[in-house]
């Protein structure tokens, strides 16, 4: 899974690994640092799976 960089930061996106939710939220740091969010959080979910949130 990979949501585009136009998704909003507000929304958690979920990956199918660690290192894939890390890569997106490094390649997307300019977009939401001026968005207003200073740092993100990955958990894994009920299914498995791999939730990036954002926190202002």
């Amino acid at each position: 899974m990979s949501p585009s960089a136009s998704s909003s930061f507000a929304e958690p996106h979920t990956f199918n690994s660690v290192q894939d939710a890390k890569d997106w939220a490094n390649a997307t740091k300019p977009d939401w640092t001026s968005d207003g969010y200073n740092y993100w959080t990955v958990t894994q979910n009920s299914q498995g799976y791999y939730v990036l949130t954002f926190t202002k």
